[in-house]
């Protein structure tokens, strides 16, 4: 630009900037994930959305620490031009899987990206920072226990393996009958994935009288249960040992993930004794009788010599 003075001309040269303008991602979500899960850094998008003239200048962020369960890398990225593309690696977030829970929103869930318009002929200017909600639900996986809900008899276990035992002991014969009820339940604290199943009676040929009250369920929440969903009726009746099995199949399910089938068994076990406490034992019962017929030979060989 030519400035016209008294005694002459001034040539003036000038540069006018268009500053950069930020535009982060607002959002960082990670859906449902579970608790231990090795989860991969989500990146955060930042881009320079200034509209494009002579001279622009680029965008620099930088993100800082996150609060939570989230990490971040305290990246930086520097260049970033009016109108160019949005950068998705240079900041990046992670999640930390060891606690369950429901994290987002301040205080729970945010980090903060520091922003600055640079160009070379000037001090860079700070522009002002953004904040990032991070979210994220951490579940536990869904947990299949046998519950008793009610009843005068059987004492319920479980023996490991995917294994659950209800003994209803030892009963006098001719004593009155004993019951138990069972549920079938979500035993984990939320939040958790949501417990589906099915049941089924095996090897049902005993005295023990079992009995479907519910055969399938789904959407169990954490600390819930199926309702009612067997009945067992110990009759002392018959002298013995007897015992019945349950199949449990179930898994776990959650918006986004469906586990794969896990079996259960549930042994029904039951002794019916005599008054005077004893019980004849089929092992017992057979040696006696090769016992008799051992002595019933020996005599008859006896009586022949």
């Amino acid at each position: 630009t030519a400035a016209q003075t008294a005694s002459g001309s001034v040539t003036v040269n000038g540069k006018v900037y268009t500053s950069a303008i930020g535009q982060v991602t607002p959002t960082v979500d990670f859906g449902i994930v579970h608790v231990g899960d090795i989860v991969t850094a989500k990146g955060v998008s930042v881009q320079n959305s200034a509209k494009v003239t002579d001279l622009n200048d680029t965008l620099t962020a930088s993100i800082g620490a996150a609060t939570g369960p989230f990490t971040t890398n305290n990246g930086s990225v520097a260049g970033l031009t009016a109108g160019g593309a949005a950068n998705t690696t240079a900041l990046t977030v992670g999640l930390n899987t060891s606690t369950a829970g429901l994290f987002t929103g301040i205080n729970v869930g945010v980090a903060s990206v520091a922003l600055a318009s640079h160009n070379p002929d000037m001090a860079d200017l700070t522009l002002p920072s953004q904040n990032v909600t991070l979210t994220a639900t951490v579940n536990n996986y869904a947990n299949a226990v046998f519950g008793k809900v009610n009843g005068n008899g059987g004492a319920l276990s479980y023996s490991g393996n995917g294994q659950f035992i209800l003994n209803f002991g030892n009963v006098v014969q001719g004593s009155a009958a004993l019951q138990a009820i069972l549920n079938v339940k979500n035993d984990v604290a939320g939040p958790a994935d949501l417990l589906n199943g099915s049941l089924a009676l095996q090897d049902v040929v005993n005295d023990i009288d079992s009995s479907l009250l519910l055969s399938a369920f789904s959407d169990v929440v954490a600390g819930g249960n199926s309702g009612d969903a067997l009945k067992f009726v110990f009759n002392s009746t018959t002298l013995g040992t007897f015992q019945d099995a349950v199949k449990l199949t179930w898994n776990g399910s959650n918006a986004n993930y469906k586990g794969g089938d896990i079996l259960y068994t549930l042994l029904v076990q039951g002794n019916v004794i005599r008054n005077d406490g004893t019980v004849p034992e089929p092992g017992t019962l057979l040696l006696m009788a090769m016992g008799l017929a051992g002595l019933l030979l020996q005599r008859r060989r006896t009586v022949l010599h």
